[in-house]
């Protein structure tokens, strides 16, 4: 060892969970003739619970900042305003969709780090929402009649198994304009085998576009359309139009995360 540099040593492991250890080995220079002492291994050995109790909340901190950027991430690509707040409306986190709804005149906003709504009718209703879906477990769903337009609201109930002492609930709010952007039309090319023409088309009807005004937006005759609109439904087993918009909306291509700032285009 000395070649390398290192003297003497002293070392120790323990087990920190099953078939889980932490070890440690400490070095003299090369140029230290000493060898540790019995003392100095005896203090080793009394340090090492302690050692491994700190490596190992250290890794268990690395691993939750790592999920809780994990989380945010994901969070920030919904097309809906979400809040985590407690049941009195104190928010623990938000999306980015959240707050933009926030920053703008909405009639949501925070104050304090509350959720608060400027009508007084609107706030009671909304208060209602999160304290019954934190009492009795249960989703709750509203309309908000805003400044902004009429807002739907969703309250999910969190923390059933938890010890907090205030229960939490999951807030989304969305508009009567969507955010999101349209289903993917690469997602809908692969899960139901369309062109890319056709595919374009699918993502534009469940958007609520009517065959017209896509004909009309694509510059091309309407029976062209509908001509593309049959091949659509032969390939995704649907009957009509409506059965095909139902089948995209229960796909997984309805419910990827948005990437942040994509603009749909038909």
């Amino acid at each position: 060892m000395r070649s390398i540099g290192l003297g003497s040593f002293i070392g120790g492991g323990i087990e920190v969970e099953v078939g889980r250890y932490f070890t440690i080995a400490l070095f003299r220079d090369g140029r230290d003739t000493r060898r540790f002492t019995r003392s100095q291994a005896g203090r080793l050995e009394g340090l090492l619970p302690h050692l491994a109790q700190a490596f190992t909340l250290t890794q268990s901190l690395a691993a939750s900042r790592a999920a809780s950027a994990l989380v945010d991430g994901l969070l920030d690509r919904s097309a809906c305003a979400l809040l985590v707040c407690d049941v009195h409306g104190r928010i623990d986190r938000l999306n980015r969709e959240a707050l933009r709804l926030l920053d703008q005149k909405t009639g949501l906003h925070q104050a304090a780090g509350m959720l608060r709504v400027n009508n007084v009718h609107a706030q009671q209703q909304l208060a209602a929402a999160m304290a019954r879906a934190g009492a009795e477990q249960l989703p709750v769903f509203m309309s908000l009649h805003l400044p902004a337009g009429r807002h739907q609201v969703s309250v999910q109930p969190l923390d059933a198994a938890s010890d907090m002492a205030v229960p939490r609930v999951l807030v989304s709010v969305a508009g009567n304009e969507p955010s999101g952007g349209s289903v993917p039309v690469d997602a809908l090319r692969a899960l139901f085998d369309l062109t890319e023409a056709e595919a374009r088309l699918a993502s534009a009807l469940v958007d609520g576009v009517t065959v017209e005004q896509y004909a009309q937006r694509r510059g091309v005759k309407v029976g062209t359309v509908r001509f593309q609109l049959n091949q659509v439904l032969v390939k995704s087993g649907a009957h009509r139009q409506a059965d095909l918009v139902r089948r995209v909306l229960r796909s997984v291509a309805a419910h990827l995360p948005r990437p942040q700032g994509t603009v749909a285009r038909h």
